[in-house]
């Protein structure tokens, strides 16, 4: 019985031990009390663009929002962006662009803030393009160039999804025209160039389908043929 009895103070003491030290991680939580975080961000897309991003979220009815409070680069790039709540409509979307931003893939947080509260972010990733982006491209490329029964016919090489074109000439009346191609065009016929003069074309990318910036690159002058 004796045996008994100590066993049990020995256990006992063991579990109190042990309480005593399970929320010492989150006791200087406890300390600081209730904290309140006004509502976060909410629906959040983001479209890259020309060293910038643009970023859309939904604003929620929580009075003591005023700002967007935006990091990146680890926290060595922030921003914040005073909410107009006269801008907005019932669906309470708000589209804001940050611009500069560095070439490359980032990853933003985004806050609510006002009145010295901030909100729990929310991460997103988005893309920006700039120089490197722009030196890769090359004009669309043209496989053969024939005139016949004085109509001009140009041939594309390929499908190129992501890229417009605009062929700038001079027509029969000798003033300088243009013609769109789309990517899936893969022939463009000309029925009013001038013979033998001269034309450039101007290929325009997106770097991905939904960037609000274009990229755009100038062949050399070309010729048509008689």
């Amino acid at each position: 019985m004796k045996i008994q009895h100590i066993l049990s103070s020995i256990v006992f003491t063991y579990l109190i031990s042990s309480c005593s030290g399970m929320y010492d991680n989150v006791e200087t939580y406890f300390n600081e009390g209730e904290t309140n975080f006004i509502s976060k961000v909410d629906s959040v897309s983001t479209k890259p663009g020309r060293n910038r991003v643009q970023i859309s979220w939904k604003v929620n009815t929580d009075p003591r929002i005023k700002n967007l409070y935006v990091t990146w680069n680890d926290g060595a790039n922030e921003v914040t962006i005073p909410i107009d709540f006269n801008q907005l409509d019932n669906s309470r979307y708000c589209t804001v662009i940050l611009d500069p931003v560095e070439e490359g893939n980032h990853i933003f947080y985004l806050y609510h803030t006002g009145k010295g509260d901030k909100s729990i972010s929310f991460e997103t990733e988005a893309a920006s393009y700039g120089d490197q982006y722009q030196a890769s491209l090359k004009p669309r490329v043209i496989r053969s160039v024939e005139t016949k029964e004085g109509k001009v016919t140009i041939l594309w090489r390929s499908i190129v999804e992501n890229c417009e074109v605009v062929i700038t000439y001079t027509n029969m009346l000798g003033a300088v025209t243009t013609r769109e191609v789309t990517p899936t065009d893969l022939s463009t016929i000309i029925d009013d160039a001038q013979p033998k003069s001269s034309f450039r074309y101007v290929s325009s990318y997106l770097p991905e389908r939904q960037a609000i910036d274009r990229f755009s690159v100038t062949s050399e002058e070309l010729y048509f043929p008689e």
